[in-house]
């Protein structure tokens, strides 16, 4: 069974690449579960989150428990394929059985649908790389990358259209921190084979393109994909309870620079310069030049 984890900053797209793959007759796509985010409880310590150190973590977790909310998002999982002949899987009180739990249950999802692959997209296992490659060696990695200005602007935009359901908890400085760490991943893993990195901006300027070497990289057809999105191949269509994704789709509305102060501006883009140098690294070591952001997706955003 070949397995891959969508991956990247939360609010980067990693929802709107699984709704596109979703597509692709080769492919399982289960639900986001964030289940080794939630199992290790330290993300905010991982994001470098400055409050982080006072965060505690129940004593189940520091003597490799899990907790009955974690056994229950199994349970859920499960439920998402009723028909499943282990869906009567007891999911275990050890971490470490657990953990193997959810992946054999991936396996297990992907065979019964006939599929030859998963991708599971939870943006925060970004953070557990090397948790993920104990459990299985052989994963790939898409890694979902977006400006960071775009992002902070779509967490705004989820924070005032939505209540903060996903908006900017902890503020500016704490989501820029946030995403320059995961730039740092993103860099760090930028040369490894089992790693790609996919550019939101450059899946808006060359859809096709982006796919076909997506989907190289997946070792799948790339065909059946191109012909269900048609001419709008860069913008797949959202699920009803995915409405949240809204704010991604339609791109920021609004200058998250015209909200702050000059000197936070300053700082913010001085936060947020990576995003260039590893695009521009990348398309150098593919013998090409980057291509030239639209005027409509640069206004839009800006």
């Amino acid at each position: 069974m070949r397995r891959t984890f969508i991956v990247g900053c939360p609010r980067s797209g990693t929802t709107m690449v699984r709704a596109a793959l979703a597509h692709h007759p080769a492919l399982l796509t289960p639900p986001e579960t964030s289940l080794l985010e939630h199992l290790h409880g330290d993300a905010a310590h991982r994001w470098g989150d400055l409050d982080a150190g006072r965060e505690r973590r129940p004593w189940r977790q520091h003597l490799g428990f899990t907790r009955k909310q974690h056994r229950e998002s199994l349970d859920m999982l499960q439920a998402w394929l009723p028909t499943l002949p282990s869906a009567s899987l007891r999911p275990s009180l050890r971490m470490t059985t657990f953990k193997r739990q959810f992946i054999e249950l991936l396996d297990a999802m992907a065979v019964h649908r006939n599929r030859s692959m998963w991708l599971e997209s939870s943006p925060g296992h970004l953070l557990y790389l090397r948790e993920i490659d104990r459990l299985a060696p052989d994963a790939r990695y898409v890694h979902v990358i977006r400006r960071g200005t775009d992002v902070l602007a779509s967490l705004l935009d989820a924070c005032l259209l939505l209540e903060d359901r996903h908006g900017l908890g902890g503020g500016v400085m704490r989501w820029a921190r946030r995403w320059t760490r995961a730039m740092q991943i993103h860099q760090a893993h930028a040369s490894h084979a089992q790693h790609h990195m996919l550019f939101i901006d450059d899946l808006f300027v060359q859809p096709q393109a982006e796919w076909q070497r997506l989907c190289a990289f997946l070792d799948i057809d790339a065909q059946p994909l191109l012909d269900r999105m048609g001419d709008d191949a860069a913008l797949p269509s959202i699920d009803a309870h995915e409405s949240w994704m809204l704010g991604f789709r339609h791109l920021p509305r609004h200058r998250i620079e015209a909200l702050l102060s000059p000197a936070m501006q300053r700082w913010l883009h001085a936060a947020l310069g990576a995003y260039d140098a590893l695009r521009d690294d990348l398309y150098q070591r593919r013998g090409m030049s980057a291509p030239s952001r639209p005027e409509a997706l640069t206004a839009m955003a800006d």
